[in-house]
């Protein structure tokens, strides 16, 4: 009797289950037909030459609202938020180059196949059905939509508090920022950027940092000013993509860094294929992402050294003021890149951490307190690092730790939670790379004027118009 039961239930379930997919697969159709009713009549108020348009620039809002997100998730890690989160995307879209724009083209005219259970139809399909049938429209203004709102910046700024407060995130007007100032987060000022892409051609990524001290080592010492960027440009087919493939490596080193320190930690775990740990490849490839002596690595320090000798020759080739200038400049580049191994280091471990915490179930009474142990060492790792860097001063008469310190807006709320600490503290590696930009995109200003000075021909040689 119990297994006629159990029978008949699993007959009922397996028919009901059919019965959910046959009517999910049928709203899905309707769904799909709402869609194509409602473009009809955005066609008669707006009329159907404006719907390809229309569609392209819905797309694009939604990759700038996209960014501007990460943005705002990145500024958040530092106590700030933004205030206008539609104005945001504006500004961001406003911003886009032609470049950017063809990648949101292509990806509509890509999107041509429906599929039965899609909730839409593809954008594609919905512009043909717009436009098959030519309308004029109802209205045509080329005023801006905001124009009905009696007040439409100040609606944006509530409805972005609304939403913030959607979330539980604790915010203030004083940690309120601007749009314009979200998006220059991280980013060099135009004139600062310009000088540097000017000097460096695109063959300098921002890891591994530039050692000053290299180039007074050889063999980049047995350059002279003109010979150094003349070698430059020879490397430059190399340097195309050297970058990023080292970031590749960096990145990848951190996923292997995990499972190195559970293997590490003697504790079970599997790959995420649910294949069984290989200690000795991951070591392996471990070992080939961090390999001083690989190719790439080669070839950056390279590059980087003559790229430091390049520095030194036109600083020693400045005089008054703007050789001091540059000489400070070069000491905190050497001050950085000798600090960024103990806080990438640092981080790495921080990183660890915190997945090794995500990733504990109840049953993980042995490996909770040395997680928590190696949290607490962090911290004591961190503070140590810091008092370090109180010693590296910058021109705006402060220092590199009081800098770090401000860029980590909630470090008073870790309280004594070595877990917390390690999230607030996030920010400090992005600063720290930003200020490591700011103090080279500076020195190259000086730089390319001594060149201009000494007749020093750049690395491009001839401008596309």
């Amino acid at each position: 009797m119990c297994l006629a039961t159990q029978a008949c239930l699993r007959a009922t379930r397996l028919f009901l289950h059919g019965l959910f997919q046959v009517s999910f697969r049928m709203s899905r159709r309707l769904s799909q037909e709402m869609e194509f009713d409602a473009d009809r009549y955005e066609v008669a108020v707006a009329g159907s030459d404006s719907f390809a348009a229309t569609a392209l620039r819905l797309r694009a809002l939604a990759q700038a609202m996209h960014e501007v997100e990460e943005a705002n998730r990145k500024a958040w890690r530092e106590g700030r938020l933004v205030a206008d989160l539609p104005a945001a995307a504006a500004l961001r879209l406003g911003q886009w180059r032609a470049g950017e724009w063809q990648i949101v083209q292509r990806s509509l005219e890509n999107d041509d196949e429906t599929r039965y259970w899609d909730s839409h139809p593809a954008d594609q399909a919905r512009i043909a059905n717009a436009i098959a049938q030519p309308v004029d429209g109802l209205f045509v203004d080329e005023r801006p939509a905001a124009a009905l709102f009696a007040d439409f910046p100040a609606l944006c700024r509530q409805v972005t508090e609304h939403y913030y407060r959607a979330m539980d995130l604790e915010f203030g007007a004083r940690n309120l920022v601007e749009p314009a100032q979200l998006l220059g987060m991280g980013q060099l000022p135009d004139g600062l950027a310009q000088a540097w892409q000017r000097y460096a051609n695109g063959m300098v990524g921002t890891v591994p940092l530039l050692d000053p001290a290299e180039g007074l080592l050889q063999p980049a010492a047995g350059f002279d000013w003109q010979g150094c960027v003349d070698e430059l440009r020879r490397l430059g087919p190399e340097a195309a993509s050297l970058w990023p493939r080292l970031e590749r490596a960096r990145t990848r080193a951190e996923e292997l860094e995990l499972w190195v320190r559970l293997i590490d930690m003697d504790v079970d775990f599997a790959m995420p294929d649910g294949a069984e740990p290989d200690p000795g490849a991951l070591r392996q490839q471990l070992g080939d992402c961090r390999n001083p002596a690989s190719a790439d690595r080669k070839l950056a320090a390279r590059i980087l050294g003559l790229f430091a000798r390049r520095l030194h020759l036109a600083t020693a080739a400045l005089a008054g003021p703007a050789q001091a200038r540059a000489q400070a400049g070069m000491a905190l580049l050497q001050a950085l890149h000798d600090a960024w191994p103990r806080l990438e280091r640092l981080r790495s471990e921080g990183r660890v951490c915190l997945r090794l915490q995500a990733g504990m179930g109840r049953e993980s009474s042995e490996l909770r307190p040395r997680v928590h142990a190696m949290a607490e060492q962090y911290r004591k790792d961190f503070e140590a690092l810091l008092e370090t860097l109180d010693a590296v001063a910058l021109d705006d008469g402060g220092s590199l730790a009081r800098y770090l310190r401000g860029r980590c807006g909630r470090m008073s709320s870790a309280g004594n939670d070595p877990f917390a600490f390690i999230r607030v503290t996030d920010p400090v590696e992005d600063a720290f790379l930003e200020r490591y930009e700011l103090a080279r995109a500076e020195l190259a200003v000086l730089a390319l004027e001594a060149e201009r000075e000494h007749g020093i021909r750049p690395i491009r040689l001839f401008q596309a118009r």
